[in-house]
């Protein structure tokens, strides 16, 4: 029998940058059950910023919508909601932000999903008190094509609010040696490109990268209590016209399962490639995963 269950996610996140730049951030997400067509969803974060030598600003984002679910395999969802900052120490300012989402299954493991979704740019202090916002349309393909190959795609286009545009494209075609647990191998590929190169945030007009990853995860394994996953990946990276970079990815998550439905997991990952950030940063983050169903 399908079980349905309410999900609860509420995550607790540190990161830390070699811009100096150092965040506090408490997520929390809701979906009620999905026994219905109808569901409920919503979305709290709240991010502190500070940078070395300079004041903090905070924002937070809070929004709600329905996911209805037209049949099986197609359903679509809204949102609506609110994003307030703290800029230079300045009472909270509220902005309305809007999303909406589809997505259609082909089958278990082939779907597409298309997106539109408002931002307001928080990364670090200066993006922050710029007020910069972003409209995002995403196209995402996955396709598990052989019983072990499989390819997803991301292409996303974002209108910025200075009068930027920005064009993003992922493609990862991977290979699962093994399902539980998963042990994966593959190679991800991806580019970035603004129209115009902005002194507030990392805005190459041609930014190239590839990487070779291994992934290895027991977290959906029925037997196992105390679960983990590792990540690891090394490629390159290119900036404009500069030379290619080395650049290395790792991601471990660790903890505990209480039932096959429930877990609460500590993180830590490092990424030193420039789009690992929206300031072109090296970036670490680590804290805790939690995920409620019931």
């Amino acid at each position: 029998d399908k079980a349905f269950y309410t999900t609860v996610k509420p995550d607790i996140t540190f990161l830390d940058d070699n811009g100096g730049n150092h965040v506090r951030l408490f997520s929390l997400d809701f979906e009620s059950t999905n026994r219905y067509p109808l569901q409920l969803i919503a979305h709290y974060d709240l991010r502190n910023s500070e940078q070395e030598n300079e004041s903090s600003s905070s924002q937070q984002n809070m929004n709600i919508g329905s996911r209805y679910a037209i049949n099986k395999d197609l359903y679509l969802q809204a949102t609506v909601g609110a994003s307030g900052a703290i800029r230079d120490g300045s009472d909270w300012v509220y902005n309305y932000i809007y999303g909406a989402e589809a997505k259609y299954k082909f089958s278990e493991f082939h779907n597409v999903k298309l997106s539109y979704q408002t931002n307001f740019f928080d990364y670090n202090v200066a993006l922050i008190n710029s007020a910069i916002s972003e409209n995002r349309y995403t196209l995402e393909y996955y396709n598990r094509f052989t019983d072990k190959f499989g390819v997803y795609t991301n292409l996303t286009r974002s209108d910025i609010s200075d009068d930027n545009v920005s064009d993003f494209i992922f493609f990862s075609l991977f290979h699962n040696f093994t399902e539980l647990p998963l042990f994966q191998v593959g190679v991800n590929m991806q580019r970035l490109a603004f129209e115009t190169v902005s002194p507030v945030y990392f805005s190459p007009d041609n930014y190239r990268g590839a990487e070779v990853f291994v992934k290895y995860d027991n977290r959906y394994h029925p037997m196992k209590k105390w679960v983990y996953g590792v990540t690891g990946a090394i490629g390159f990276q290119k900036i404009n016209d500069t030379d290619s970079q080395g650049v290395q990815r790792v991601e471990i998550e660790a903890g505990y399962k209480i039932n096959d439905i429930s877990w609460v997991l500590a993180f830590f990952n490092f990424n030193n490639a420039a789009s690992a950030s929206v300031a072109g940063f090296q970036v670490t983050t680590y804290g805790i995963h939690s995920l409620w169903r019931f």
